[in-house]
């Protein structure tokens, strides 16, 4: 990082390949496969973790302040907390580091974790640009080299475990383990948010497609076709 607090770009920068296809996920099977085990593993030590109560949990939220620094010149905003093995959470669509709230900081009693926002959400810039799996992933890269991490559990929700897998893919040496929780990008149908990641010139309404309101309208809408058998 600079003395004015940007981060040059590396190798790609946030530009990346492809999505991961089937034909990749195929090669890459044995990767995930012991990847789930382990993440099976992680999560049935995490269940025997002590919950928060309530107030407590929301008191602890309050003093993990937001921070930011620039990549390839774009404000990337960003919760950390916690000493340990390093946690990477991913947020889903329309989501925040404010996503994981209620779980931050209990898990920063055993592990440092680290929350960003991804570009085009949260409180991070929404620049017109590359939105793509791979960008995301880049940008993840990126802010660890930042911060100095080396290796991260990557934990994604919804888009973010679309995120994470992309993340997994390109930079296997850089992935503990990989956690998924209601993950985009698995079954053979592709999410229509997924679907239109590809669409050339999808960059420019990312920002709005992504915005909490919206996002609840559409699953709303969504939910009510479901309930009618419109797919």
């Amino acid at each position: 990082m600079s003395d004015d607090g940007r981060v040059p770009a590396s190798g790609m920068g946030r530009r990346a390949p492809p999505c991961v296809s089937e034909r990749r996920i195929g090669r890459s099977r044995e990767l995930v496969g012991l990847a789930v085990q382990e993440a099976r593993w992680e999560g049935s030590k995490l269940k025997t973790m002590r919950s928060l109560p309530s107030h407590e949990s929301d008191s602890n939220w309050a003093q993990i302040k937001p921070r930011a620094l620039r990549i390839d010149g774009d404000r990337v905003a960003y919760r950390a907390a916690g000493k340990g093995p390093l946690l990477l959470l991913v947020h889903g669509m329309a989501g925040s580091s404010e996503t994981w709230r209620h779980v931050l900081p209990a898990l920063a009693e055993r592990f440092t974790v680290l929350a960003p926002d991804l570009l085009g959400q949260g409180q991070s810039d929404k620049p017109r640009g590359d939105y793509s799996l791979g960008a995301h992933a880049n940008t993840l890269r990126d802010l660890m080299d930042a911060l100095e991490h080396e290796r991260a559990t990557v934990v994604g929700q919804s888009l973010g475990g679309g995120v994470a897998m992309q993340f997994a893919y390109q930079f296997p040496e850089r992935c503990e383990r990989l956690v998924l929780v209601d993950s985009g990008g698995l079954g053979r149908e592709v999410t229509f948010y997924l679907r239109m990641l590809s669409v050339p010139g999808f960059e420019s309404v990312f920002p709005l497609v992504c915005s909490p309101r919206l996002r609840d309208t559409g699953s709303r809408v969504a939910s009510w076709l479901g309930g009618v058998g419109v797919r």
